[in-house]
């Protein structure tokens, strides 16, 4: 019969080098959603580049912090993500839906692969 193999405690330098490389990675997807979200806002309304990149540097700051609060074990969902950036966006200007930004954003998060609710 087979033995049954010992567990071994990992290393804790090896978790903890695979938990940054999480982290890392998790970062660098929301990254990447949100400067799609800018672009998509930015073809949309020229206007609102700066507003939409604003929006893009605050809601990454907050996964970021999400990420270090969770020890990298949760991250926000890519609709939460979208969600914040456009709850930033329609505060820096209220005319989020009638500038065709809205469709945008909806536009850019289905070519991503998500759906949103």
């Amino acid at each position: 019969p087979p033995q049954k193999e010992e567990k071994v405690d990992p290393d804790p330098e090896a978790l903890q080098r695979a938990r940054e490389q999480t982290k890392k990675s998790r970062i660098h997807q929301a990254d990447r959603l949100l400067r799609n979200l800018v672009g998509a806002v930015g073809r949309a309304d020229k206007s609102m580049g700066r507003s939409a990149n604003d929006a893009r540097k605050y809601v990454l700051q907050q996964v970021r912090e999400e990420i270090i609060a969770a020890g990298a074990d949760t991250c926000a969902y890519q609709n939460d993500i979208a969600d914040a950036f456009r709850k930033c966006v329609e505060n820096e200007k209220g005319e989020l839906g009638s500038s065709g930004v809205l469709l945008a954003i909806d536009e850019a998060c289905s070519l991503t692969g998500m759906e949103r609710q």
